[in-house]
């Protein structure tokens, strides 16, 4: 814009304007041309150093860009990595006939040994004990369970649990 006015301010006493018929007209668009040039080159300075800005402002954000986008590919690779050896939280079971089995007749015979004590007692279902209690109670206990039942059918006129 700035050439375009600052040659028309050159070629306007070459070429005929219409509007413009006398010498102080002709003086006064040229100055109105020249001018505008003038403000048009202000304008461009004005933008060159807002570009400027915002050219290092662009490229840092790119930058901070790229390199979150990494660092966020690497710490999932880590984390992914981390718990790769991780495995779920469940219990450890073992099948084989836990010791209180053969103790109790009203026990079944083959029971899972996790880190809790799982019976099951005819009649009355399966009941978990922690590990901490000795095989003896845990006997004792079922015992005690299997007696109970025993009782509660009596009363109501139900028939006895039948023992394996």
């Amino acid at each position: 814009m700035k050439e375009q006015h600052e040659t028309l301010a050159d070629e306007v006493p070459n070429v005929r304007v219409v509007g413009v018929n006398t010498p102080k007209e002709m003086t006064a668009y040229v100055k109105e041309l020249r001018d505008k040039a003038a403000a048009v080159a202000a304008d461009v300075s004005w933008n060159q150093r807002k570009e400027k800005r915002d050219e290092r402002l662009f490229i840092g954000c790119g930058m901070t860009a790229g390199t979150s986008f990494v660092l966020g590919i690497a710490l999932l690779l880590l984390f992914a990595v981390a718990n790769i050896g991780v495995p779920p939280k469940l219990p450890e079971t073992k099948s084989e006939t836990h010791p209180a089995t053969t103790a109790n007749p009203a026990q079944t015979k083959s029971v899972t040994v996790a880190k809790d004590k799982v019976v099951d007692v005819p009649c009355v279902g399966i009941v978990t004990f922690p590990a901490s209690i000795s095989d003896d109670d845990v006997s004792a206990a079922c015992k005690a369970l299997f007696d109970r039942e025993e009782e509660a059918r009596k009363k109501n006129g139900m028939p006895s649990c039948k023992t394996p």
